[in-house]
């Protein structure tokens, strides 16, 4: 459970006891956590052996590269809840840049890399048609030698929805090479169950992952409402 302190109690995520909490736009509350009925999905199964994999990864690195990750973890700022800025553990920085690699499809590594340098993605736009399955996304550069463009997005949302905070969920990735022009209908359709709908609007994100550590360069946000 995390608690950002004020003169009161100002926000916080997590879990305490059986209680939960939670956020809807402005507002913080606490609600009672309650056991999902329901069975897991393929993707949150799959999503579980990812991770477990990883923590195997880990618990057979040696003593003294558990040191060198430590050490490597001293040097690095995550931006956490409430944009919090923290040094990870070594152990969370190990987490973090190996389970990009696998959803990217690059080998892990087992020694702390040094940080790279990774150029941005300049510019973002998509336009959508639901009779014409398409959800292209229109950016530049294309993706450089030794990088992958991440993609998120939203489900479908109302149009008037001007906002997204926590909806988005990676659909798939765009590996080096790839040029503007991407259509993203079928990673969208498989992810969600559903393609775009008409008049919905549909919020993005890409950013840069460099291939050979796992290291993310700067999100670029965009949103498009879809088109018959």
């Amino acid at each position: 459970m995390k608690i950002n302190y004020g003169m009161a109690i100002v926000d916080g995520t997590g879990k305490i006891g059986q209680q939960v909490a939670q956020r809807h736009r402005s507002t913080r509350y606490l609600r009672a956590y309650t056991k999902p009925t329901t069975a897991r999905t393929a993707k949150e199964i799959a999503s579980s052996n990812q991770h477990k994999a990883v923590v195997a990864l880990w618990k057979a690195l040696s003593q003294a590269n558990i040191k060198k990750w430590n050490q490597a973890a001293g040097n690095i700022l995550f931006v956490r809840a409430f944009q919090n800025k923290s040094n990870p553990s070594g152990y969370n920085l190990f987490m973090k840049l190996n389970r990009t690699l696998s959803v990217i499809g690059q080998p892990t590594i087992s020694v702390p890399p040094v940080v790279p340098v990774i150029k941005p993605i300049k510019s973002f736009s998509a336009v959508s048609s639901a009779g014409g399955h398409t959800l292209i996304l229109n950016f530049s550069p294309t993706v450089p030698t030794g990088t992958t463009y991440l993609v998120f997005a939203s489900a479908n949302q109302s149009a008037a929805r001007s906002y997204c905070s926590n909806a988005y969920r990676n659909i798939g990735y765009l590996a080096a090479g790839t040029t503007t022009g991407s259509n993203q209908y079928a990673a969208f359709n498989t992810y969600f169950g559903i393609g775009p709908v008409s008049g919905s609007k549909i919020f993005l994100y890409m950013v840069p992952v460099d291939n050979a550590s796992g290291f993310r360069g700067l999100p670029i946000f965009t949103s498009v409402v879809v088109n018959p």
